[in-house]
């Protein structure tokens, strides 16, 4: 046992005490997530990260005989949970960036990029392209797994050598996910 789960069984425990509440811990492997992922991915209507686990979550859920559960789902985003809401005002304060012109911005996006390949040089190289550093602007890059060129480069019209290259060029930038 961790620490982390540790302290999650006891908060779990202390709100279970103060809310009256019946809670349930259903363990789950990381083999027995990916047997019922083909599942999940055909129950699913769109593409997401947090929709096989809720999937697979929920239907172990109801094997157990829950008929009703809450998760955290949307609790980060709610409560401001993720590292990135600590982020984006540290950048605010920097918004004497935005009084270069764009396309020096961009320039300078572009040297982050070469100095440092991946993914996160290539979100700074954005970020650098934003109207304002607020939320609104910036909270969707910081959540993005492919940025527009790496999309740009997996949708292209007619796959060739070309767009091959590019498209392996991209994502080797990019780094691991």
């Amino acid at each position: 046992m961790t620490s982390r789960s540790s302290a999650k069984r006891s908060t779990r425990a202390k709100s279970q005490k103060k809310f009256k509440t019946n809670h349930h811990e259903i363990k789950l492997t990381p083999s027995d997530f990916l047997e019922a992922l083909p599942d999940a991915l055909n129950a699913i209507d769109h593409p997401s990260g947090d929709g096989p686990n809720s999937w697979v979550v929920s239907r172990e859920t109801k094997r157990q005989g829950i008929t009703m559960a809450l998760s955290g789902l949307g609790g980060d985003e709610l409560f401001a949970g993720y590292e990135v809401f600590r982020q984006i005002p540290m950048i605010a304060e920097k918004g004497w960036i935005l009084s270069f012109p764009k396309a020096l911005r961009k320039v300078g996006g572009k040297l982050l990029e070469l100095k440092s390949p991946g993914m996160h040089s290539m979100k700074q190289a954005e970020l650098l392209l934003a109207d304002y550093f607020d939320l609104e602007n910036l909270y969707p890059v910081f959540r993005k797994v492919l940025m527009n060129g790496q999309i740009d480069a997996l949708v292209a019209s007619r796959p060739n050598e070309k767009h091959q290259t590019r498209v392996k060029r991209q994502l080797q930038r990019a780094g691991p996910i």
